[in-house]
């Protein structure tokens, strides 16, 4: 099992996260942590992202958003037991993901989230089932 809380990556001293990775690590945490009193299923962690990829279309680039939820992903995923609970949640908010059907923009492209380069994998394939 994790120690909780998850800690973000480290920043410089006097630095802050960015709002977006603060926003990402939250939905993630909350789904994960076995000690937080409001739990959010896979699904709604995965619809909550969807929303809150939808709100930054608006603001920033889709790319940066995307980048951004695979480094607090996987920065969370290092930190949990493979295999473990928190683990398993954080592979089934991924495959809540690939179940979107909403299209977004990939390089000029609608495409569903399960193609989105990401989840099939920036790293090692941290989650066995992001194939």
């Amino acid at each position: 099992m994790a120690q909780f809380p998850l800690k973000m990556r480290a920043l410089p001293e006097g630095q802050s996260p960015p709002r977006l990775e603060l926003q990402c690590f939250s939905i993630l945490h909350t789904t994960i942590n076995p000690e937080t009193t409001n739990k959010l299923p896979p699904s709604a962690a995965a619809n909550m992202i969807n929303k809150l990829y939808r709100s930054h279309l608006s603001i920033n680039n889709v790319k940066a958003f995307l980048w951004t939820l695979w480094t607090v992903l996987i920065d969370i995923e290092k930190q949990v037991e493979k295999g473990g609970e928190e683990w398993k949640k954080l592979q089934a908010i991924v495959d809540e993901l690939k179940r979107i059907e909403e299209p977004v923009v990939w390089d000029g492209c609608e495409v569903p989230w399960r193609r989105l380069p990401g989840l099939n994998w920036v790293r090692y394939n941290p989650l066995d089932t992001l194939k």
